[in-house]
């Protein structure tokens, strides 16, 4: 079983941690600080678009084809990406929101 979509966070969520985490001291604060740095690196490396990770998949796609990438069907791509990575991210602040209330 893998995580739930209820079980992300977002922007606001993240306040509510470290505000945890403060209380707890500055080695904890440290701490998170490090583990969401290191979060945030690893899921950058997703190969999907618009992340280094969708980039590093098409270099090597274009590496194995010997053949490069139209610049605007790559923009295109990552244009998709983003914006699927931004409603993503809409809903999880929505999700926030609602534990707040």
């Amino acid at each position: 079983g893998g995580a739930s979509i209820n079980e992300f966070t977002g922007p606001i969520g993240l306040v509510t941690i470290v505000d945890q985490a403060v209380s707890l001291g500055l080695r904890i604060v440290l701490f998170l600080a490090g583990f969401i740095s290191l979060n945030l690196g690893v899921i950058n490396l997703i190969p999907f678009p618009a992340l280094d990770g969708g980039r590093m998949l098409l270099a090597l796609l274009e590496m194995i084809t010997r053949r490069k990438l139209d610049p605007k069907i790559e923009g295109l791509i990552n244009v998709i990406g983003f914006m699927i990575l931004m409603g993503f991210m809409i809903y999880i602040t929505f999700i926030d929101i609602g534990r707040w209330l």
